[in-house]
């Protein structure tokens, strides 16, 4: 599961979020502080109460009337023909019923019925009638379990609704001297009872029993306050300290959220799922969006404080993080250990590789290996980044650093430093042999080098330099890969070769026109079996290259890892497999399974809705028409056209839209992330107006 931040500057309302539900259309709404919020999938509404008082909670009718309540207020919003949402307050219709301080703060539906839940009363709105339904005590919480209606009474149990009176329902004494917080119909026709001070408990209709006795404790000190069952029947258990734990019907905690992985605020006020079976949480300040899908393929490990991850290895059942804080490791078949500092480590590490079952470690102050739990600091030479094998020489490892290149060589299977290589010294950043024995070396910041070495391998005999003044036509943002053993540049424009047979660099015109929008990477890694993964600035990708042959497997963006991000510039993936990997972000790393990852590309069975459309005339007039009709005249002097369109499917990975106007146009529209289109001085005539999502 992925969060997806809101804050108060996205929505335009205010922090705090007391409610949420779902419509049947895929529409999101939230009773803030402010009014009622309404999300469409891109865009935001507020829509303020007439006497701007603040919202409570909000409940969606089967027939898609939309309940809210708040301070002394209690009403409806219906759609009118214009497409907007109107208030019809039930005030006047609840007279003397409606006292001074009345304030609801749940909802429920049953049927016909509307109950409407403030500390003294509920308000039952039925019949275009309102009743009230008194009782002796105060009441925390409402639910509809089934075709009941319950209530929690603080220091009393929880009642029932019969009749327009509120009847003892269970009256176990654990019951009596508590108060509640939610009630929820949970699995087998059990109720979960959540209370403030005592932990939750389960009524199974016939006794009454402590929940999961392991959390009893957590959930004491965290104080419950919201709980919701998702589609899949997973329990989500919102706290006022310590933000969201998730449970599987095993009754075992699967997820933990809180403001050290994600959420924006640990208070959870409201809990929803959305037609998709996404979670939503109204927050203390803000809102979030939890995507079901995400997780297909996707795992994230929060490692909250370990800092930037620039390389990552997995050796000798160990995991292990290089970090701008040093070197991290745990095991790699505990899932639960905590990673641990390797002291020789520390300081900036750049590169995690293994050779011939070692550990190479290049860091800030050297380069240090790994063997047998054996930590050794084989080289004082600063900054390690790049490790390569000499093919002419085997065994032997360069290795780049900020001033030279390192020579290592084993001695009783141990690898030290020998010597450097004589005759090139500068700051490089990645390093890759040809077939021919050249060694390409590319700058941190400036331009490529093709080395020359002598027949000892250890001494350069000649340096040629690629940057402005070659095909490249620019001395930046140059790096040096292979694919398929061919020598390649990246530029974070397009794709150049090597020709050996000419002695010069090129564009390398088929793997570009076959990359697309990869052409643009700044990074390849290899992985097995003939795959590569591209990473540009807005997604990874990974490729199967065979001869000819340059097949996209899976297209990733980045915003998948949201709110965790890859490190510019210094983007690194750990293949696994030829379809699994393990990506590197700040404070974390993603697991990557793209044999699972199909859920990412679900959005060819959704279908942008016109919301509405704005003309507006070359003098200003303006008017506004609901996007509800299929065919649409517009009178000449209204020919500039503004086209404001819905996408309720929610994800964390970019959506982007486009138009074409059938008669005007003949391509598509650039894409851009906001499905808000435009069209000035329309001539007269008749058109066709296409739109499409793409990911």
């Amino acid at each position: 599961m992925r969060i997806k931040n809101f804050t108060k500057d996205e929505y335009k309302a205010a922090n705090q979020n007391w409610s949420v539900d779902a419509s049947a259309n895929g529409f999101m709404y939230f009773a803030n502080h402010n009014g009622l919020l309404e999300f469409d999938g891109t865009s935001w509404k507020l829509y303020e109460l007439p006497n701007q008082t603040i919202l409570r909670s909000v409940k969606i009718a089967s027939d898609s009337i939309i309940f809210t309540g708040g301070y002394r207020e209690l009403g409806y919003w219906k759609r009118e023909k214009n497409g907007i949402l109107h208030y019809h307050s039930l005030n006047e219709l609840a007279g003397e019923h409606l006292s001074r301080n009345d304030e609801f703060w749940t909802i429920c539906t049953l049927n016909d019925e509307v109950y409407f839940h403030s500390f003294s009363k509920i308000l039952k709105y039925s019949n275009n009638t309102i009743s009230e339904i008194v009782f002796s005590g105060f009441a925390n919480t409402m639910g509809r379990v089934g075709d009941k209606i319950l209530l929690g009474v603080s220091k009393q149990g929880i009642f029932t609704i019969e009749n327009n009176k509120a009847v003892p329902f269970i009256t176990d004494v654990r019951l009596q001297n508590t108060s509640f917080r939610f009630i929820l119909l949970y699995h087998s026709e059990q109720i979960l009872i959540g209370t403030i001070a005592d932990g939750i408990f389960l009524w199974n209709g016939e006794e009454l029993n402590e929940w999961n006795l392991e959390w009893n404790d957590y959930f004491i000190k965290n104080e419950v306050n919201r709980a919701h069952i998702n589609p899949n029947g997973e329990l989500f258990i919102g706290t006022i300290v310590d933000g969201l734990s998730v449970f599987d019907k095993n009754e075992q905690r699967i997820k933990h959220y809180n403001t050290s992985n994600g959420l924006q605020n640990n208070t959870v006020l409201g809990i929803s799922s959305d037609i998709f079976g996404n979670t939503w949480l109204a927050l203390d300040s803000g809102i979030d969006f939890i995507s079901v899908n995400s997780n297909k393929g996707i795992e994230i490990e929060t490692i909250p404080g370990i800092g930037s991850i620039y390389d990552v290895a997995v050796f000798e059942n160990n995991i292990y993080l290089g970090t701008n804080r040093g070197l991290f490791s745990k095991s790699s078949t505990t899932g639960n250990s905590d990673y641990r500092f390797i002291p020789e480590s520390r300081e900036q590490v750049w590169d995690c590789s293994v050779f011939n079952n070692q550990l190479f470690v290049g860091f800030n102050r050297g380069i240090l290996n790994i063997q047998n739990d054996n930590v050794r600091t084989i080289s004082g030479q600063a900054g390690g980044f790049s490790l390569r094998e000499d093919p002419f020489v085997p065994g032997r490892l360069i290795e780049s650093t900020y001033t030279s290149m390192v020579i290592l060589e084993p001695e009783n299977s141990v690898y030290r430093q020998t010597s450097i290589i004589k005759g090139f010294y500068d700051l490089i950043r990645y390093i890759e042999f040809d077939h021919l024995g050249n060694l390409w070396a590319s700058h941190m910041h400036r331009g490529i080098y093709k080395l020359q070495l002598d027949s000892s391998r250890d001494s350069v005999v000649s340096t040629q330099y690629y940057g402005e003044n070659s095909a490249f036509k620019k001395d930046h943002s140059i790096h040096v890969f292979k694919v398929e053993n061919r020598i390649v540049f990246t530029t974070a424009d397009k794709i150049f070769t090597y020709n050996d047979l000419e002695n010069t660099i090129i564009p390398f015109t088929f793997f570009n026109e076959e990359l697309g929008h990869f052409a643009s990477a700044h990074r390849i890694v290899e992985a097995a079996n003939h795959h590569y993964w591209f990473i540009t600035k807005e997604r990874i990708g990974l490729f199967q290259i065979t001869n000819d042959n340059v097949i996209l497997v899976k297209s990733i963006p980045k915003q998948v890892f949201t709110p965790y991000e890859m490190i510019d510039d210094f983007e690194n993936i750990l293949p696994l497999t030829s379809t699994k990997a393990i990506v590197c972000l700040e404070n974390g790393i993603a697991r990557i399974d793209v044999a699972q990852t199909d859920s990412l590309s679900e959005i060819s069975n959704f279908i942008p809705a016109l919301r509405e459309i704005v003309l507006t005339s070359n003098q200003g007039d303006q008017r506004i028409i609901p996007g509800n009709k299929q065919r649409i005249e517009i009178k000449y002097r209204f020919n500039n056209v503004l086209l404001r369109y819905a996408f309720p499917h929610f994800t964390n990975q970019p959506i982007y839209f486009q138009v074409r106007l059938d008669g005007i146009n003949q391509d598509w529209s650039a894409k851009k992330p906001e499905p808000v289109f435009t069209f000035d001085r329309l001539p007269p005539g008749e058109f066709t107006l296409l739109i499409k999502a793409t990911d």
